[in-house]
């Protein structure tokens, strides 16, 4: 706020930033780096240096708004303050004060600043804006230095055992699932219009919802970990990936700040992060990965299982994959046409699944076709697999074959659970492993899983990732899953007493009394 009686420009912004106040402290100190990772400080030299005091020269712009100055810095290394004040440069008066002080969440840093401009008739007529340009700079400053203090504890600390678990990134799979979520944390909540609640929702940050209960192990392992939610509905999405992209980031920034060894995308992050697997390494330190290798590996064994129980002729089987040009489609569709006779990948986009065909055609022993018709391709398939995320169902149930096995790995998984008319075939949720003991989110949060002794295989290769302290990008972009790959995540997965889920359609558990009735209809 301007002060008119003294002329002066008031500045105060305060920060925690997630590290120890000595750290924190410590990167103030090194103002002279500031210009090798702040884009906004174009300049930033020690002409002189003592024990206690620095004299600096500065050059920052603010949106293509230079300004120069050279400052005297008095430190005090019991207080935890840097206190400047420049004696030549642009500005008439700028003086303030850095102090560094411990928090609940970290330590924070704490800026008061005055500046005037010598130019009395200018300043009272651009002020307010000079002042919200120079906010920003501090802000922008804050932010990066914030940044390079998670860079630093990242290079430090990687891969060893003190970093804190792992990190799960998720979302409400709809309006109703959020709505569960937010009675969750306030159960007396006045649920406002759907319009209102969801640009509420929109305009929230990625946060902390909860840490996760310790996952035991047979081999005496635990691990830890904590649910970070992304504020994103996928069906009141429009969907712009550059948008989920940053909302990615700003949700695995804050599983660093947790300081989390692994972060994996869960549901429609995933996307994001088989679009962007190259980029998201350049704007955070913490390995992420999208979960898709142990997906992958679940959903084959699940489809082998099924066709076993249901007496499918792998060699003779003909198997439709929906979504057939994505980072799981295209991986299971490779792997399973070493044993089918025949494969029909299923996209929108048919340039990419000809790129996927070239790849089966030269890798498996199946024929390869592609299209785009999901009802034509269906009534002749043995095998399906719905790998494509989708807000709603993209099929007419009545089209299946009679006796197919049919697995959904979408999310939502929305044909295990909204067909419920068929009893001459197999329907089951793909993907999901068998936990060695219970996965409970400490706010009760409904996750969407019909007993909490299993879990989306993306969210378990974070936590299988994290209990061999396997600290890397496992699963990234799009086309890295390999068949070496999964066999060694399925390896690590037994190692520590995961494995498949039994079978669910919906959330019914499918017992052996279940699949003698779907066989003895089709008999008839």
């Amino acid at each position: 706020m301007t002060n008119k009686n003294k002329n002066e420009i008031k500045i105060h912004i305060r920060q925690t930033i997630p590290a120890s106040k000595r750290r924190v402290f410590a990167a103030l100190l090194g103002m002279k780096d500031f210009h090798t990772f702040m884009p906004n400080v174009k300049e930033s030299k020690v002409l002189e240096s003592g024990k206690n005091s620095a004299l600096m020269k500065w050059h920052v712009e603010i949106e293509n708004f230079p300004i120069r100055w050279a400052e005297r810095n008095i430190i005090n290394r019991k207080l935890y303050t840097i206190s400047f004040k420049a004696i030549d440069g642009d500005l008439h008066l700028f003086e303030g004060r850095w102090k560094v002080t411990d928090d609940d969440e970290g330590a924070a840093i704490d800026l008061q600043a005055s500046i005037e401009t010598g130019i009395p008739f200018l300043q009272k007529l651009v002020g307010n804006i000079l002042q919200k340009k120079i906010e920003k700079n501090f802000e922008e400053i804050l932010i990066s230095l914030e940044r390079h203090v998670r860079e630093d504890y990242y290079r430090v600390n990687l891969p060893v055992k003190n970093l804190s678990g792992y990190g799960l990134i998720g979302h409400p799979y709809n309006y109703a699932h959020m709505l569960r979520y937010l009675h969750s944390l306030n159960p007396g909540m006045k649920v406002p219009s759907r319009e209102f609640l969801g640009k509420l929702f929109d305009m929230t940050p990625p946060h902390k919802a909860c840490d996760v209960n310790p996952i035991d192990t047979p081999s005496g392992l635990r691990s830890f970990g904590h649910f970070i939610v992304c504020p994103i509905i996928p069906e009141m999405l429009d969907v712009n990936l550059e948008a989920v992209f940053e909302r990615v980031i700003g949700a695995i920034r804050v599983a660093e700040t947790l300081r989390c060894g692994i972060v994996t995308l869960g549901g429609f992050t995933s996307i994001a992060g088989e679009r962007f697997g190259r980029e998201i390494p350049k704007l955070v330190q913490v390995p992420v990965t999208t979960g898709n290798t142990f997906t992958a590996a679940l959903t084959i064994e699940g489809v082998l299982r099924g066709c076993e129980r249901m007496g499918v002729d792998l060699a003779r089987a003909n198997l439709v994959v929906i979504g057939g040009s994505g980072d799981i489609g295209g991986a299971v569709a490779r792997v399973l046409a070493e044993k089918v006779k025949h494969v029909t990948l299923l996209a929108r986009n048919i340039e990419r699944l000809r790129v996927e065909q070239g790849m089966i055609e030269r890798m498996g022993k199946a024929t390869v076709a592609i299209g785009s018709d999901i009802n034509l391709s269906i009534a002749d398939a043995d095998i399906v697999i719905a790998a494509a995320s989708a807000t709603h169902s993209f099929m007419d149930p009545s089209n299946f074959k009679s006796g197919a096995v049919i697995c959904d790995i979408g999310y939502p998984k929305n044909i295990a659970y909204l067909v419920k008319n068929r009893d001459d075939i197999l329907i089951f949720s793909g993907g999901l492993c068998s936990l060695p003991s219970d996965f409970k989110l400490n706010a009760g949060f409904d996750y969407g899983l019909p007993t909490r002794k299993i879990l989306y295989g993306c969210f378990a290769e974070a936590i299988l990732l994290d209990l061999e302290k396997k600290f890397e990008s496992f699963s990234y972009g799009k086309g890295n899953i390999t068949k070496e790959k999964i066999e060694l995540v399925m390896s690590i997965a037994h190692k520590h007493g995961f494995g498949l889920a039994p079978f669910f359609w919906g959330d019914r558990l499918l017992g052996e009394q279940e699949f003698e009735t779907i066989r003895e209809k089709i008999k008839r």
